[in-house]
């Protein structure tokens, strides 16, 4: 692995370990359909470095025009240019902006979901991609029994770690769209959060499987669909993310303390 290519989380389903690794390359696009997941083309967007297809080295996002900007991010099959071809970005994320900076940090980058081979324990095999913005810098963590329309006073939510059993074991995620905030510049690095159902293993097809439906390792912000997670940012105060005393996140943690629970 070179510069930006980092195991971000891990978790597992009680027999079998997945693995979430941050590729830091983005998608180059045409139109929205290309980007898919709720996300939008920018076709003003170029890179610096690599091309975001290859799997080495830095392919860093900038403005057509920018000095050293490659405009057109895609090329055809016999290797031209493709005029007018952008990245993919999010302009739901609650750092995007319509400004250079602001586009150029809404782009959506290729997380990998893998599950670790039986046969080579250092490897994780069977890779799903997952472009996505709001959750550049991801942790995971498993919950045993979470149903989002349970009644709490008659069914409690299980926050415990996630046994190998039971039909409403999820996990959950919380993400930001970078690593270094922006407050400064009237730009937050929001909290999101989703849940998707517990993984099984593998399909035929090499997919992964999930008890009750199948849910691939995408996610975007609808509130309104049973077979993607649900992406919102967490909000505080009537709605409004409270600010962050410093603007430098770096890593997050998340743990379920079970005696704080009615705290």
């Amino acid at each position: 692995m070179d510069l930006g290519k980092t195991p971000m989380a891990g978790f597992s389903n009680g027999s079998r370990e997945f693995g979430i690794f941050n590729m830091t390359k983005p998608k180059g696009c045409r139109v929205d359909a290309d980007c898919g997941n709720g996300l939008s083309c920018d076709a003003g967007l170029g890179y610096l470095g690599s091309k975001y297809y290859e799997e080495q080295g830095l392919t860093l996002a900038c403005v057509d025009g920018d000095l050293n900007c490659n405009a057109d991010t895609m090329t055809d099959s016999g290797a031209a240019p493709v005029p007018a071809s952008g990245l993919c970005t999010d302009r739901t994320s609650t750092i995007w902006a319509n400004t250079a900076a602001g586009r150029v940090s809404s782009v959506a980058l290729v997380q990998r979901v893998g599950i670790r081979s039986l046969t080579d324990r250092r490897q994780y095999t069977d890779i799903q991609p997952w472009l996505t913005n709001k959750f550049v810098n991801v942790i995971a963590r498993t919950v045993n029994d979470f149903a989002p329309d349970k009644n709490l006073r008659h069914a409690p939510r299980g926050y415990k770690a996630a046994t190998g059993a039971g039909d409403n074991r999820r996990v959950f995620l919380w993400g930001r769209p970078g690593f270094i905030g922006v407050g400064a510049n009237r730009r937050t690095l929001g909290v999101y959060f989703a849940y998707v159902n517990m993984p099984r293993g593998l399909d035929s097809r090499g997919n992964f499987t999930t008890t009750p439906a199948a849910v691939r390792p995408a996610l975007h912000n609808s509130a309104r669909t049973k077979t993607m997670p649900r992406a919102r940012p967490r909000l505080h105060r009537r709605g409004i993310q409270s600010a962050e005393l410093h603007d430098t996140v770096n890593q997050m943690s998340v743990a379920w303390v079970d005696s704080l629970k009615n705290g």
